[in-house]
């Protein structure tokens, strides 16, 4: 069984299948993210984010949403079925129910370098974990970046997608409008992800995260080009060269993030867990519930087939 918290990510097999994982879904959402912004300009001949009428708009969102559910939906019940932190502790104390995650970690499907670093500051992933993965998204969205400059004939012509501010817009008004959609994001990422509840939200919860990334992208595309992901503007701004406002949607996301982790720690209660020395301490994270929220109770009749095998 895959732990997040206590297996080494260099020699597991899991980590590495989950570091492929980010790096196929970085690659894919580059392709969509970016090629939706080639697209349509190469339709209407306004190539860049500054001219963003209502149907650009549109399609750009939904492209970014729709890639981003579908990986997801793609990876979460895999991660799920591996990725249970179920521990079981034969010390003097509390039970091992009382002690242990009670759920299942987000360990995979974050193709956001901000949101990797925000599971390893709330303790569901290591930061040699994180490393892999940062690794792979980067490469994925500069990879996306290549098969695009090579494959469709006006992908110079929109920069490859990078992300970029409106023309009326400051650096200022784009960095805090990338700050306020990436606190909202990562906030999202820790009421759907971290902390499933029972029923509807937890079989849904990456349909609720797409929803959450239109209504992100119709309020900030047109101002900052709705980023919130440093590798999705790195990996096309290395590729095409251009540097221009880079450090926007850099600075924005990562500052949202832990504005967003300071909010998240103040609304988490603090319970009793076991930490790396066996000690029993009050802690924040990783979160932990008294329900069961796992695999099996989210796909009843795959335990069925399991058992009978």
């Amino acid at each position: 069984m895959f732990d997040p918290q206590d297996s080494d990510p260099l020699s597991s097999r899991i980590a590495h299948r989950f570091m492929f994982a980010e790096f196929l879904g970085s690659l894919f959402f580059g392709l969509i993210s970016q090629g939706s912004v080639i697209a349509s300009g190469a339709l209407t001949f306004e190539f860049t984010y500054h001219n963003l009428f209502p149907g650009r708009l549109m399609t750009i969102s939904l492209a970014n949403a729709f890639a981003q559910t579908s990986i997801l939906y793609s990876v979460l019940p895999y991660a799920t079925h591996v990725g249970s932190k179920q521990e079981g502790h034969n010390d003097e104390g509390p039970s091992s129910s009382q002690l242990s995650i009670g759920r299942d970690q987000y360990v995979v499907g974050h193709f956001n370098p901000v949101v990797t670093l925000a599971m390893v500051v709330l303790k569901e992933i290591r930061l040699g974990q994180a490393i892999m993965f940062w690794v792979a998204q980067f490469f994925g969205f500069a990879l996306a970046s290549l098969l695009l400059i090579n494959s469709v004939p006006d992908a110079e012509n929109s920069i490859l997608g990078v992300p970029q501010k409106c023309f009326k817009c400051s650096q200022q008004k784009s960095l805090l409008m990338e700050i306020v959609l990436t606190f909202f994001m990562i906030w999202s990422c820790f009421i759907f992800m971290v902390r499933p509840p029972k029923g509807f939200v937890s079989e849904f919860k990456a349909s609720l995260f797409g929803f959450f990334l239109v209504s992100s992208q119709f309020v900030g595309a047109g101002v900052s080009g709705a980023c919130m992901n440093p590798a999705r503007a790195l990996g096309p701004a290395l590729v095409a060269g251009h540097w221009e406002d880079l450090w926007v949607y850099i600075v924005g996301p990562v500052v949202g993030m832990f504005l967003a982790i300071v909010v998240i720690y103040y609304e988490t209660a603090e319970t009793k867990q076991k930490n790396a020395m066996g000690d029993i301490v009050l802690t924040r994270f990783p979160v932990k519930y008294d329900h069961m929220e796992s695999y099996h109770h989210m796909y009843p009749d795959r335990k069925n087939v399991e058992a009978s095998k």
